[in-house]
């Protein structure tokens, strides 16, 4: 029964990411995803990290995402 709960679970996520994944650059980003893009390319691009109390987040996922 074990084997069969996990074949499902393996088959579930290879489907999910066969529909998922196909064409996923073409999707436009989400408000919240675009302002962290512009914030890790700008800490990228001069190394400056300015903090906006309105975003929400302190400056660890950009540093993380380099």
């Amino acid at each position: 029964m074990k084997v069969i709960a996990g074949l499902l679970i393996v088959a579930a996520a290879v489907g999910a990411a066969a529909l998922r994944f196909p064409l996923l650059e073409m999707r436009p980003l989400h408000t919240d995803e675009a302002v962290h893009a512009i914030k890790t390319g700008t800490l990228l691009e001069t190394g400056q990290y300015d903090y906006d109390r309105s975003e929400y987040h302190g400056p660890t996922p950009y540093y993380g995402a380099l």
